[in-house]
């Protein structure tokens, strides 16, 4: 078996459409692990107060808030949907990361509040995922997701993919 992706060309707003489908999938199965309480709401509740500290710097806001995505797919119990999400997950905070450092210079990200309301989200997931309820999570990741994502896409959609985290590389070429 193999999957050959040489010459392939995946634009930001394919790959978002991709995280939409099976990240918030991730959050319903992590909802319904029986031992949830001891292995993954310890972690992301920890994420959330960490970046509830940072929302006034735009990378470390970014880099912790991205790690709360990498956290919900990281207690995945399913190992092969774990490895291929989280792959996935990668390549996406590769791009905000690199857009939040750029927009950062030019003092355009986005408002503290906004960052709240993030933390806001990621708190609310958090507290789905403990209560065991796997639809209300994976409908919250769901909308969550898109309307963070559409921030980024707003101006790259159909760029491409880069998936180099090197300090001078920006999102999409």
């Amino acid at each position: 078996l193999g999957l050959v992706l040489q010459g392939a060309r995946v634009t930001l707003g394919d790959l978002a459409a991709g995280l939409v489908q099976l990240e918030p999938l991730c959050a319903g199965d992590v909802a319904r692990r029986a031992d949830r309480m001891t292995t993954a709401v310890p972690a992301l509740a920890q994420n959330v107060a960490a970046s509830s500290d940072a929302v006034a710097d735009g990378v470390a806001f970014t880099r912790i808030a991205r790690e709360f995505h990498d956290l919900v797919v990281a207690f995945t119990p399913n190992d092969t949907v774990r490895y291929v999400v989280r792959s996935l997950v990668a390549l996406w905070s590769v791009q905000e990361q690199q857009w939040a450092a750029a927009v950062t210079k030019r003092g355009e990200y986005p408002s503290v509040t906004q960052a709240r309301s993030a933390v806001r989200t990621h708190r609310r997931l958090v507290d789905e995922i403990a209560a065991g309820r796997a639809d209300e999570a994976q409908r919250i990741a769901r909308t969550h997701l898109a309307a963070t994502q559409a921030v980024l896409l707003a101006r790259f959609t159909d760029d491409v993919v880069n998936a180099a985290p090197t300090r001078g590389a920006r999102v999409g070429r």
